[in-house]
């Protein structure tokens, strides 16, 4: 079994997935932290933010397949995380759930949409994940 949130989803394991998840939320101190998987590769991320950004220019179904666990994992883990209470308003934290919800949306999206190899479907999937982290990041600046 994969310690990977990611690679859980991935092979069918959402169980294990949410598992690990409820592990790993409590630890994570900086919701920051998270978000510099996205960085380049060269910067010790995943590459995660220019490969959606490739993919919402240009279809390609096997970087969907290999990005929507990714994102899903993302958006469970910042929706598990939430905020403590000495985090933001209330108008901040309804963006943040609205955003991780629509990011889970749009994550499961893009893996059908990257199983059927549809590229109108793949596109819009990558856009509406890019319109979820903009919505928060609007509010969190990571």
């Amino acid at each position: 079994m994969s310690s990977n949130i990611a690679d859980l989803f991935k092979q069918g394991e959402p169980i294990e997935a949410h598992k690990l998840i409820r592990l790993t939320a409590p630890q994570i101190e900086e919701i920051g932290d998270l978000m510099q998987m996205h960085r380049p590769v060269s910067k010790g991320g995943f590459g995660s933010e220019g490969n959606l950004a490739k993919l919402a220019r240009k279809p390609d179904a096997p970087m969907a397949r290999e990005l929507a666990p990714f994102f899903l994992a993302m958006a469970e883990l910042t929706l598990a995380k939430g905020w403590g209470k000495d985090g933001p308003g209330k108008k901040a934290v309804k963006v943040w759930k609205a955003a991780g919800q629509q990011l889970r949306v749009a994550s499961g999206d893009l893996a059908t949409a990257g199983a059927l190899a549809d590229a109108k479907a793949i596109q819009a999937a990558a856009v509406r994940i890019q319109a979820a982290c903009t919505s928060c990041h609007s509010i969190f600046k990571y």
